[in-house]
């Protein structure tokens, strides 16, 4: 079985992260905006509101994010951590990331941040080989985002592929 991988183009800063987990930890856990949303969407759930009482609802979220969001980046913006290396996301797959340039090495652990659809977000990732990587740990809110991103380069994929058969 070969592991097809979808094109994407998005920047990756990176790091082995084998001498000091814990200090890539500390950072990991501070990216998490949607977890702060988590709890209003699950009394949501469980509510019942009228059509016009959604709406109003989902625009509140909505803004509430928004303002998450700038908050988040303003706070982080002074305190990420200091990678050592960059690169571009060059294709994606579900448990998959491939950089460009050939800056991995095998069996070695990195960490990965990325910015994503809005969103900061950090992987910890394996290296298959100087260019891929499988990962390893993520946040469930960061990796239904990532995954969602990933369907979207698969539909993009598929319409090619169809395209390109006619």
């Amino acid at each position: 079985m070969s592991l097809v991988l979808f094109n994407a183009g998005f920047r990756v800063d990176f790091q082995s992260c084998t001498d000091n987990k814990e200090e890539f930890l500390q950072e990991y856990f501070k990216l998490s905006t949607n977890a702060k949303l988590a709890h209003f969407k699950k009394l949501a759930s469980k509510a019942e509101f009228s059509d016009s009482e959604e709406v109003l609802f989902k625009l509140l979220l909505s803004i509430k994010n928004d303002i998450l969001r700038l908050e988040s980046r303003l706070e982080n913006e002074q305190n990420f951590l200091k990678l050592q290396h960059s690169s571009f996301v060059c294709a994606v797959h579900y448990e998959y990331i491939k950089i460009k340039d050939p800056l991995l090495k095998e069996e070695q652990e990195y960490y990965f941040r990325f910015r994503l659809e809005g969103e900061d977000m950090a992987f910890f990732v394996r290296a298959i080989d100087e260019k891929l990587a499988r990962i390893e740990k993520f946040k469930n809110d960061d990796k239904i985002l990532y995954d969602g991103f990933v369907a979207n380069m698969q539909r993009e994929f598929l319409k090619e592929r169809k395209k390109d058969s006619v």
